[in-house]
């Protein structure tokens, strides 16, 4: 069975800049059963650069199984533009990446600028 849906699950959308992220992600098939993909991958992009949209990390392959650890580093969570309270980080996880099967799903969650904090 090829995957149609990622599921991811990490305790906050919402981030302190410079501090590590966990993230899973658990790949399904229509009837939400667990599957393998053949291929797993994940990158990391900003909205929120100081010259636009830009690739924190690129395509990254992970080992295949029916969950995916990911785990976003501070280094990744380093505010881009101080004069943002929030940024917003994509983060892209891909299955059967090349493949007629290939299928993707991107979790969006934000850093808070330490700057601005309370």
């Amino acid at each position: 069975m090829s995957c149609n849906l990622i599921a991811f699950s990490t305790p906050t959308l919402k981030v302190q800049e410079r501090s590590s992220m966990a993230v899973t992600a658990r790949f399904r098939d229509r009837a939400a059963a667990d599957v393998t993909p053949t291929n797993v991958s994940y990158r990391l992009d900003s909205a929120e650069g100081n010259w636009g949209n830009c690739e924190l990390l690129g395509w990254t392959s992970g080992t295949p199984g029916t969950t995916l650890a990911i785990t976003i580093t501070p280094e990744q969570n380093r505010i881009l533009n101080d004069a943002r309270a929030l940024e917003t980080r994509y983060l892209t996880v891909a299955s059967d990446k090349g493949l007629s099967t290939e299928y993707r799903e991107t979790l969006r969650y934000q850093v808070r600028n330490e700057a601005y904090a309370d």
